[in-house]
């Protein structure tokens, strides 16, 4: 691998890392159930999945 596709491959993670960061640190805990901007049923920390459903309640 040249370093031309190095130095891209490391720019490319770093921009995901910081984005990851930056979405962690803004996200509020929630401990219900709520349905996000995209119709999506969601818990917690941004959590989704078949296992959540309304209604549901969590404790910390």
């Amino acid at each position: 691998m040249n370093i031309k596709t190095r130095l891209m491959a490391l720019g490319f993670t770093g921009a995901i890392l910081t984005g990851g960061v930056l979405v962690a640190t803004s996200e509020d805990e929630v401990l219900l159930i709520y349905i996000d901007p995209a119709g999506i049923e969601t818990a917690c920390f941004g959590q989704t999945g078949h296992n959540i459903k309304l209604g549901m309640v969590f404790t910390n």
